[in-house]
């Protein structure tokens, strides 16, 4: 899970379009982009991804187990693109 801190510099050129990004990135759509990414959105589900990914990278590598909320948690998307990657 990488931490990615957000913050707008005061002497931004573009002071308006910074506000308008990071209210993006703090948005529903946004936190969920950046989940998917493996960002931390919200820094106490960290240890709860953090894991579910150690476990995740276990089930890309393991073809017989199956992939599911049940076994990689949120991951599930990330799983199967990397188990396609794999072939």
């Amino acid at each position: 899970m990488v931490e990615l801190p957000v913050a707008m510099l005061k002497f931004s050129r573009y002071p308006n379009e910074a506000k308008d990004i990071g209210k993006f990135i703090l948005s529903v759509e946004g936190k969920a982009i950046f989940h998917n990414h493996a960002y931390c959105i919200d820094p106490q589900k960290v240890d709860e991804d953090v894991r579910w990914l150690a476990v995740a990278c276990r089930v890309v590598k393991g073809p017989s187990i199956p992939v599911g909320e049940e076994t990689v948690g949120p991951f599930v998307k990330e799983v199967k693109q990397l188990r396609e990657t794999d072939k």
